[in-house]
């Protein structure tokens, strides 16, 4: 009878704290201007990023970079956000998570072969670093980022940016 009487005390309290979880989420569309010191390019970046609670943030971002030389360079990161300083207006948080690097070769054009495909490779990583977000109203703020690829493909990554809160 115990058990019983507990399940009737842990349901309704579990229920209650994941919505206040849920009622506390908020999620976010952003981009900006990025920089990988390795390939030692420039590109764009988009962002989504589901906030769970004031300290905890999950966001995924694809990066694209202008290379020139015959290569086509993008990211894709899964990375986790952790604020470890802030307020309503400003925060500092650490990062960690995954990154997906894809490189895609153009085609070589061969007098007397003809175009050969020369493929994509794709590299995994793992990402460590810290950012800030300066809220400059309710829904509009300033993003910056700096982190570190770890893995074959291995550079830090700069990006800065604007986040649009829903």
């Amino acid at each position: 009878m115990n058990h019983l009487k507990s399940l009737f005390i842990l349901v309704p309290l579990t229920a209650c704290l994941l919505f206040s979880q849920h009622a506390a989420a908020q999620f976010s569309l952003g981009g900006g201007v990025t920089y990988g010191e390795g390939i030692e390019e420039f590109g764009v970046s988009a962002r989504a990023a589901y906030a769970f609670n004031e300290s905890f943030e999950m966001a995924a971002k694809y990066s694209y970079f202008f290379a020139d030389d015959g290569v086509d360079f993008s990211m894709i990161d899964l990375d986790t956000h952790f604020t470890f300083f802030g307020d309503d207006s400003v925060s500092v948080y650490g990062l960690g998570g995954l990154n997906i690097s894809i490189f895609d070769f153009d085609d070589v054009d061969i007098p007397g072969v003809g175009e050969i495909d020369l493929g994509s490779e794709t590299e995994l990583g793992a990402n460590v670093g810290v950012g800030f977000l300066v809220n400059t109203s309710d829904r509009l703020g300033i993003f910056g980022e700096a982190k570190y690829v770890i893995g074959d493909a291995d550079q830090f990554v700069f990006t800065t940016g604007l986040r649009f809160g829903f």
